[in-house]
């Protein structure tokens, strides 16, 4: 517990200036939720993409660990069966669309667990700050920090019925100076 703390805090602290290129979002997506898929079969994952999603400006190696970040937590919400120990019922969607008046790739990832509670969603993003068991309160900090130096947003919101919803715009040809941006300690 105490060596993933000390690597979390470690990639937080040493997060690399992003190199930004073109890539295709939906192709790094796809190759990333692709092993989550096959070591959670008992979760549904779904995996939308938009078939008019240009070449996008990213750093492709934060953009994977922002995806993996998101993901894991949604895998992380949900709570298993007292008597099988088996998660039942569980579905990530993961959904791109680009918005081509704003030229903004939007990135979406939802899940059916059990939510966020409302005191909660304004100290999500921000470091140290956790609701799970031996969590180190870094993963969406680190999301939080990639998505500013991609020069974009991050918003969640419940989703309907039940779970999380998480949106990431990026823009399609982000400046290449980055502007990292942290909330406070």
């Amino acid at each position: 517990s105490i060596r993933r703390l000390a690597n979390e805090f470690s990639n937080f602290a040493r997060m690399p200036t992003a190199e930004f290129r073109a890539c295709r979002l939906n192709e790094l997506i796809a190759d990333t939720i692709g092993p989550y898929a096959e070591n959670h079969s008992e979760i549904v994952f779904q995996f939308i993409a938009d078939s008019r999603m240009p070449e996008v400006r990213l750093d492709p190696e934060q953009v994977r660990r922002m995806v993996i970040n998101l993901i894991e937590n949604a895998v992380d919400a949900f709570g298993r069966d007292g008597e099988t120990g088996k998660i039942t019922g569980a579905r990530i969607v993961v959904k791109t669309t680009y918005d081509r008046r704003r030229k903004v790739a939007n990135l979406e990832v939802s899940d059916n667990g059990p939510g966020i509670k409302g005191g909660d969603k304004g100290r999500i993003f921000d470091p140290y700050f956790t609701t799970k068991k031996g969590g180190t309160g870094l993963g969406l900090a680190i999301v939080t920090s990639i998505v500013a130096d991609h020069q974009g947003e991050i918003r969640v919101y419940d989703n309907t019925p039940t779970g999380a919803k998480f949106i990431v715009e990026l823009p399609a040809s982000p400046n290449d100076i980055t502007r990292r941006r942290f909330a406070s300690l």
